[in-house]
C-alpha cells in the first residue's frame, strides 16, 4: 500500500514537472505570449555595432510572439540591398563578413511590428 502511494505520487510529480517544462517552452519559441508584441534581439559580436578591417563576425538574433519575420542588409559603402526571410521564434548566431546595416523586423502574433538594427562598419585604413 504505502509503494503504490509512494509511485503514484512520484508519478504526479513527473506531470507537473512535465507541465511546467512544457509551459516554459512553449513561451521561449512564442507559441503563446502574455505580453504584446514580439520579441526581436539582434546583436552583432554582441553589441549594437563594430568597426572591423576584415573577417568574419557572428550576428546573433532572437525572435519570439511573431508570425513573420525578415532580415533586410544594406551595403553602406556601394548602397546594394538583400533582404531574406527569418524563422520566426528562433534564434541564430550565423557568421558574415559584409560591411552595412542589418535590421531584423518581426510582425507579432498581436500584429504589431518590431525592429531592430545593427551597423558593421570598416575601420580606416
Amino acid at each position: 500500500m504505502a509503494k503504490t502511494i509512494l509511485a503514484l505520487l512520484g508519478a504526479a510529480l513527473v506531470l507537473i514537472g512535465s507541465f511546467f517544462l512544457s509551459l516554459k517552452l512553449f513561451d521561449y519559441f512564442g507559441l503563446f505570449s502574455s505580453s504584446s508584441g514580439s520579441i526581436v534581439s539582434l546583436t552583432v559580436d554582441g553589441k549594437d555595432s563594430i568597426a572591423i578591417s576584415a573577417g568574419p563576425y557572428n550576428l546573433t538574433y532572437r525572435t519570439g510572439a511573431a508570425k513573420s519575420c525578415e532580415m533586410v542588409y544594406r551595403n553602406v559603402e556601394d548602397g546594394s540591398t538583400g533582404r531574406f526571410p527569418v524563422q520566426p521564434n528562433t534564434s541564430a548566431s550565423p557568421a558574415s563578413a559584409l560591411i552595412g546595416d542589418y535590421t531584423l523586423t518581426c510582425i507579432g502574433l498581436d500584429g504589431t511590428t518590431a525592429s531592430k538594427s545593427v551597423r558593421i562598419s570598416r575601420l580606416p585604413k
